[in-house]
């Protein structure tokens, strides 16, 4: 079984891609968030009440609203040995580069080499990071972002459209860089 968790555009996006219908997958949520039992034709569940097996998928989908629980979701699943990535085939990433679980890579993005991504990250359309970048967990980097090279990313970090770091930049935890931005060191 295919497992999507949480309600938003990055589902939809899933859904497409991944060609899913309602005979093999289920949306999977808080129980807070469980406000229909159907999200475009599938069932919606408390994740919570799903026995999971060791042959499901599950891709999490919660977005840049609330990074931390992104991050506790995709601990949660990775400790059950069914977090897995999304990388949409129009992207690059170097083979010398490591992608941690959970990650969400849309169309477009490019990583370059020597990069270490952690888990639970969100890569928008067409997005860059350049060579010998370190990011650490759930991130998002929304479309036109640019990281530069030998830069390190902690945790929670978003990045907004058409936003740029300079290399060599050192990124806190909880930074927020506003869409059309320039971030020197």
């Amino acid at each position: 079984m295919i497992y999507l968790f949480g309600i938003n555009s990055i589902t939809q996006y899933l859904i497409y891609e991944l060609n899913l219908d309602s005979n093999n997958s289920v949306i999977i949520v808080d129980k807070f968030y469980l406000k229909s039992k159907k999200f475009m034709g599938f069932d919606v569940k408390d994740f919570m009440e799903v026995d999971f097996k060791t042959d499901d998928s599950v891709y999490v989908c919660i977005g840049y609203k609330n990074l931390q629980r992104r991050d506790q979701i995709c601990k949660f699943f990775s400790n059950k040995n069914i977090l897995k990535s999304f990388i949409h085939p129009s992207s690059y990433i170097h083979s010398s580069s490591e992608l941690g679980q959970g990650n969400i890579v849309m169309n477009n993005v490019f990583i370059d080499f020597e990069v270490n991504i952690g888990m639970g990250n969100i890569f928008w359309s067409n997005s860059t990071i350049s060579h010998n970048v370190k990011i650490n967990h759930s991130c998002f980097f929304a479309s036109g972002s640019i990281i530069g090279g030998f830069s390190i990313i902690d945790n929670y970090c978003f990045f907004g459209f058409n936003s740029s770091v300079r290399q060599k930049t050192k990124i806190s935890s909880h930074t927020l860089l506003n869409a059309n931005t320039f971030l020197e060191s």
